[in-house]
């Protein structure tokens, strides 16, 4: 398995995201029956669509009560959806948010499927960092912060996401992490170039409590990856999913312990029968 296949290209960034581009997916919709799911862990044969390599294709993938469809793009998938294509979509609870916030037509069917938490890579030859960023994870977790941290991701909205003043040390050893910048809203550069996501919020805490200088490094998911493995940096971060630590080790990667345990979720057309999109969706 390569272990730069894995494209993490993620929904919207802020950007686009408040764009005023409207996608209408209205025309030539073949009317059918609402799709009713009475057991999200038994879906009768039912079609789902995924994103390509996100994770809710790795947690759908060995189960045999669905067809599963993966699509490289969010608004390949959402088209899908409209056209009867596939019966139901499966996200993350925050992409849920972006796009509930941004569409009509789209109902989310409770309870949640799965939950998945997420994770840093540190490179291979950094196993101390980890162990140490694992020990600081533990510590963390039972702090007002913490606390703090995860209860703003509950409650984003899907649409604003403000950075909290984090203590930066300017002192110490220099970590050098690196970031796709289309990681909205974990981790991506706002319009005046600034670093902002709560992943980056996480690696900002952990060299304020333990005393190193975090140099975050914006980039692109792939280039990360390769990066990573050519000692260009020391761990590599946001939206990466647990998911993928079994992936993470077969490249050599340390995978660390996991934060931020986020619902995921089956999607299906609502009662009107037709999606809009208000904005631009990219997968």
């Amino acid at each position: 398995m390569k272990c730069t296949n894995r494209s993490h290209k993620r929904l919207l960034n802020k950007t686009v995201l408040l764009s005023v581009v409207t996608i209408f997916m209205l025309c030539g919709c073949a009317k059918k029956e609402i799709v009713e799911v009475h057991d999200v862990n038994d879906l009768n044969g039912l079609k789902v669509g995924v994103n390509l390599a996100w994770e809710c294709d790795y947690a759908l993938t060995g189960r045999s009560d669905m067809e599963i469809y993966r699509y490289d793009m969010t608004a390949d998938m959402l088209m899908a959806l409209n056209y009867n294509n596939v019966d139901l979509i499966a996200v993350d609870d925050v992409t849920w948010r972006i796009l509930s916030a941004n569409s009509t037509g789209l109902e989310k069917i409770e309870p949640e499927f799965s939950e998945c938490g997420y994770i840093m890579y540190f490179a291979g030859d950094e196993g101390e960092l980890a162990e140490e960023y694992n020990a600081f994870l533990a510590e963390f977790k039972k702090t007002d912060s913490y606390k703090e941290l995860t209860d703003r991701v509950k409650a984003f909205d899907g649409n604003e996401y403000e950075m909290p003043d984090i203590p930066v040390n300017e002192d110490g050893k220099t970590v050098r992490i690196g970031f796709d910048v289309a990681g909205y809203p974990r981790a991506f550069l706002e319009t005046d170039g600034s670093l902002a996501g709560f992943d980056i919020e996480m690696a900002l805490w952990f060299g304020a409590i333990c005393g190193y200088k975090i140099e975050i490094i914006p980039s692109e998911f792939n280039e990360v990856v390769i990066g990573l493995k050519n000692g260009n940096y020391d761990a590599a971060l946001g939206y990466i999913s647990e998911v993928y630590a079994e992936e993470a080790k077969i490249c050599g990667f340390i995978p660390s312990d996991a934060y931020g345990e986020t619902p995921l979720y089956f999607v299906k057309k609502g009662t009107t029968g037709n999606i809009t999109i208000n904005s631009e969706v990219l997968g």
